[in-house]
């Protein structure tokens, strides 16, 4: 049974058509990698799943019910979450309470125990007690993480979560990815890194000028001539 399916997604800001009938679903357990240039409405269309931004058409369905245009914290609810490509953590507080409002808005709780539960799921139990404002640029990434994953979703959309990440953070990252996976989380995940997204994904859509131009397994998608034109400028990615 497909988790998420979005059909002729449209919007518009004043005269830019960002994102033009755009359709697409993910199935349960899947990863969807979604991908294109700069511009070609890939956070746009996050936006919309999201209830961040509403469509001028279409519909977004979310395990078989129309939740097209519900706001975030209506979305989050129903078990929807994602994380953003500029992280903004409760800066001055510690990581530990950070998670703890995550676990608040979801259950109406603030449990501890639970909260470190997520912080060791993302190798940060130990910073726990620090304020977020002082953590590295890879933490902050793992902690954007760890509290999408408190609202215990059933679809995780992460925009660009290894921008800005050294190597060894990208690997931990993918490893963890993987890991939850294998759980049964379905994710659609907005990549630059293209060795991440042929790893990770297990379809892939391709978007350019808010239009999809192509859908497919990884292995197909990089040997699509309008994909190597509109993204992979004329070069094949092994």
């Amino acid at each position: 049974m497909d988790v998420l399916t979005v059909k002729g997604l449209t919007k518009s800001f004043g005269g830019l058509v960002a994102v033009k009938n755009v359709s697409f679903s993910v199935g349960k357990g899947e990863i969807l990698g979604l991908i294109g240039p700069n511009g070609a409405g890939k956070t746009t269309v996050l936006n919309l799943i999201t209830g961040f931004l509403k469509p001028d058409a279409g519909s977004i369905i979310f395990k078989g019910e129309d939740v097209t245009g519900s706001p975030p914290h209506v979305l989050v609810k129903k078990g929807v979450a994602r994380t953003f490509q500029l992280v903004n953590p409760f800066s001055n507080m510690s990581v530990i309470d950070n998670i703890a409002v995550a676990l608040y808005g979801k259950r109406g709780i603030r449990s501890t125990e639970k909260a470190v539960e997520f912080l060791e799921l993302v190798g940060l139990a130990h910073r726990k007690e620090e304020l977020a404002k002082n953590l590295p640029h890879g933490d902050l990434k793992k902690l954007e993480i760890a509290r999408a994953l408190a609202t215990e979703p059933e679809l995780l959309l992460l925009d660009e979560p290894f921008a800005g990440l050294s190597l060894e953070e990208a690997s931990e990252l993918m490893e963890l990815l993987k890991k939850l996976n294998e759980e049964g989380l379905t994710m659609v995940i907005i990549e630059h890194v293209m060795k991440v997204v042929m790893r990770l994904s297990h379809r892939v859509v391709v978007l350019c000028n808010g239009e999809k131009i192509a859908e497919g397994r990884p292995s197909e998608v990089v040997k699509d001539e309008k994909v190597i034109e509109a993204y992979l400028g004329g070069e094949v990615v092994a």
